[in-house]
């Protein structure tokens, strides 16, 4: 696998699939079949709790398998919110934006009806700026909530109800707080995303001048410009 970061801070790792080469010459979503990794404070968030079931390889014990061009996209297109202060939309007292999110969700269940619409809205817009399994096409990340804390990124999680592989396994780390500074986040995550842009465009030159997704995140060399300095 291709590693960014420090695990035992924060880090990233990916390895594209046989798919990708069979599957992917026109489309970036086959192009990104594979495995990713994201660690936290030691902890491999995308770890399972037993090996997938048969016919799916054990070596994805251990790594999210899914095509991650759609994780990627979602990653840059929520740069610039991950480095911004970000209080709690709702007045509840939370450790986390992913304990904010669960204690949300069960507010919103008893509001009564005129707050209820609200209430979802903000819990809407809250889970897709903030957690990457906004980002999935259909598969079962694990549910990780990146804020901003001043010169410090908070990166939480709360994977307790997430059941890959048609329910058949769990993630083994479902709940947990990171908490890491800009300059061990930023180097990680934007290693990982260039990399990624950079390798799918490298083995595939036609997406380059796709009209769909590639040309809508914009090309890797362009990613600094929503970071800050």
């Amino acid at each position: 696998m291709k590693t960014f970061g420090d695990a035992t801070r924060f880090g990233l790792a990916y390895e594209r699939g046989p798919l990708a080469e069979r599957g992917g010459r026109t489309s970036p979503y086959l192009a990104s079949e594979g495995l990713l990794q994201l660690w936290a404070g030691g902890i491999n968030l995308c770890e399972l709790d037993q090996d997938p079931p048969e016919p799916y390889s054990s070596d994805w014990r251990g790594a999210l398998a899914d095509h991650l061009f759609p994780y990627v996209e979602w990653l840059v297109g929520h740069f610039k919110a991950f480095f911004q202060e970000a209080p709690f939309p709702l007045p509840l007292h939370a450790d986390s934006a992913a304990d904010f999110y669960r204690k949300a969700f069960n507010h919103l269940q008893a509001a009564p009806d005129h707050e209820a619409e609200e209430v979802s809205k903000i819990l809407f817009d809250w889970f897709q700026t903030r957690c990457l399994a906004a980002g999935t096409d259909g598969g079962f990340p694990p549910e990780v909530f990146f804020r901003g804390l001043g010169s410090e990124i908070e990166i939480s999680w709360e994977s307790s109800k997430v059941r890959p592989y048609q329910g058949r396994c769990g993630y083994k780390n479902v709940r947990g707080r990171c908490v890491v500074s800009r300059t061990v986040f930023h180097p990680a995550l934007y290693g990982f995303v260039r990399s990624f842009l950079q390798e799918l465009e490298g083995r595939h030159p036609a997406l380059r001048n796709d009209t769909g997704l590639l040309r809508t995140i914009g090309r890797a060399d362009s990613i600094p410009a929503l970071l800050p300095r």
